[in-house]
């Protein structure tokens, strides 16, 4: 801030530095404009858009795997989302609580819910190809609330799946100024927008 009294040469120096004081003291008080955030977190059903936002990320589901393989009650389901947002897939794995292995399945996958019909399967999961499962809800739940709109944040996002919660996967956020979520270049959701109290 350009001072008004720059290049004067007043007679009376006390006055000069009054003047200058108070002319700091105004620099203090210039406002900044508020920060705007998200005001709430997204929890929003899968669709290809959401799929394609964590594609190729394993999302781990401890005890969740009996949902999809009817044989594995109780069992860890490891679901790794792929092919198009248009035409998507998942890859599952099924472990027991130890870590061994009990079996594997490819499937294509639709929304709604999460409905995954059957490609592949190996091990004795109770399920064969062409089979179809349905598993609601089906979510993914991102937090948001307090993030700059306009800024990519580092956060964790959690997949719901029926009863059962997936443990934290780090993804990286952005927040538009209009409210819009994104994901890896993904649409996944909408939340309010406000300015910070701070």
């Amino acid at each position: 801030m350009a001072l008004p009294f720059a290049g004067l040469r007043l007679k009376r120096p006390g006055l000069a530095l009054g003047a200058l004081a108070l002319a700091l003291a105004a620099c203090g008080k210039e406002s900044t404009a508020p920060v705007k955030i998200a005001t709430q977190n997204v929890t929003t059903t899968f669709n290809g858009s959401v799929a394609q936002a964590i594609a190729g990320r394993s999302v781990s589901i401890p005890g969740a795997a009996g949902l999809v393989a009817p044989a594995a009650p109780n069992q860890n389901l490891g679901l790794t989302f792929g092919g198009t947002a248009t035409a998507p897939t998942a890859t599952g794995t099924v472990t027991t609580s130890a870590g061994a292995t009990t079996g594997s399945f490819t499937a294509n996958v639709t929304f709604g819910s999460c409905t995954f019909t059957f490609t592949s399967v190996t091990g004795n999961l109770g399920i064969t190809v062409g089979q179809s499962i349905r598993v609601n809800p089906c979510a993914l739940n991102l937090v948001t609330a307090g993030q700059a709109v306009g800024t990519t944040n580092n956060t964790n996002a959690t997949v719901s799946f029926g009863n059962f919660l997936s443990a934290p996967i780090p993804v990286q956020v952005q927040v538009s100024e209009n409210g819009t979520v994104t994901v890896n270049n993904q649409t996944v959701g909408q939340v309010s927008t406000g300015n910070s109290s701070s």
